[in-house]
């Protein structure tokens, strides 16, 4: 039964590959698109 729990440790050591989206926190950069609400005043300029 022992045996077992190292499988699953492998599982565990698929997950280290997941610090890959540690680099997903970079996204937050897209954080930045929010700055997009800005381009909603564009539509002021139909007020034209």
């Amino acid at each position: 039964p022992k045996p077992l729990p190292a499988p699953g440790a492998a599982a565990d050591a698929t997950a280290p590959a997941k610090p890959a989206d540690a680099a997903a926190p970079a996204k937050p950069a897209e954080g930045a698109a929010p700055a997009k609400p800005a381009t909603p005043a564009a539509p002021a300029a139909p007020a034209k």
